[in-house]
């Protein structure tokens, strides 16, 4: 996928223009449907073991790169210790990764893991009959819903231009989502946004998925947590005044992660601080921030990477407060 984002043709960043729902034209205004997802849920590993009144929340968000690197990528996750856990680029029966459910091992292989929901992106032709990888979200605290918000913006056709890139494959960008059944109401989300596309369409598939779904959180009293790979890769200090990347409007200065930032900010309430990058190419000449963590709960710890050398990406992780 790195080869992608530095290398993709620009006939390939701008084949396709925003289809929202099958049409051409303005993402939505009214709240996406909200389709339910199934929540697997596990023994208690301690059930014998009185529950302590938490004040912090663990989180990591993490592309894990198909869970190539699985026991690698177990043993980083058990050293974090978290209670949420959003992850992309999921596997389940692909041959790349032995035909292993990537969502179901780890929410075996970690302790205290209650329950997890994983939502299907893409078949993958390439890789096996049935083959498939998406989104997922384990979780110490149960899940009380689990839903996915699915083809609202679809900037670029993977049935008809995934086989030219080496990627056979179908189906579309889905943003996953879960209501924590913590004692303060908390949704979280696991988004992976396109990456062949401007700027501008890959915020409008951000704000189609999540944004009236998050302001509907706020109204209703609860906080969001919102993560994931957001692909916010044209931030060099040449892509940013390219209009090919920015799509029909003035080129711009800001660039792409301040972009999301300020928006994130102003309009949504929510903040990720971190300005370390999460994936690097060109022997570490380039330093991109793919990925994000951001929420309208305090921070009881600064945003920390980790994870280097078990992805293409490093994760991110922060904790939380409660109270």
């Amino acid at each position: 996928m790195l080869r992608h984002v530095l290398f993709c043709p620009i006939w390939c960043q701008r084949s396709a223009s925003i289809e929202v729902n099958g049409k051409d034209g303005d993402y939505p205004r009214s709240p996406p449907h909200r389709e339910p997802v199934p929540i697997v849920t596990l023994p208690d590993s301690s059930p014998g073991t009185k529950k302590k009144h938490k004040t912090t929340l663990r989180v990591i968000s993490w592309n894990i790169e198909r869970g190539l690197e699985l026991e690698g990528i177990v043993r980083a996750l058990r050293h974090v210790d978290a209670d949420v856990l959003l992850l992309q680029e999921v596997d389940v029966g692909c041959n790349r990764t032995h035909k292993i459910d990537v969502a179901a091992h780890l929410a075996s292989a970690l302790e205290g893991i209650i329950s997890y929901a994983y939502v299907k992106e893409f078949d993958e032709h390439a890789q096996g009959l049935g083959a498939h990888h998406g989104n997922a979200i384990l979780s110490k605290v149960p899940l009380t819903q689990a839903w996915a918000v699915r083809d609202v913006v679809r900037p670029f056709h993977w049935e008809r231009l995934g086989a030219t890139i080496g990627e056979p494959r179908s189906g579309a960008r889905v943003a996953l989502g879960a209501l924590l059944g913590s004692e303060l109401p908390i949704e979280v989300w696991s988004l992976h946004l396109e990456n062949f596309c401007s700027p501008l369409e890959r915020w409008a598939q951000l704000e189609a998925s999540s944004a009236l779904p998050t302001w509907e959180a706020r109204r209703v009293g609860r906080r969001t947590v919102l993560a994931g790979d957001l692909n916010t890769a044209a931030d060099s200090c040449l892509v940013r005044w390219l209009p090919t990347y920015w799509g029909p409007c003035v080129p711009n200065p800001e660039g792409e992660v301040e972009y999301f930032r300020r928006r994130l900010r102003s309009e949504w309430n929510l903040d990720d601080p971190s300005t370390e990058h999460t994936m690097s190419a060109l022997w570490g000449c380039v330093k991109l921030k793919l990925d994000w963590l951001a929420s309208d709960l305090r921070r009881n710890s600064p945003v920390a990477v980790g994870g280097d050398g078990l992805s293409d990406h490093r994760f991110l992780h922060v904790d939380y407060l409660l109270v």
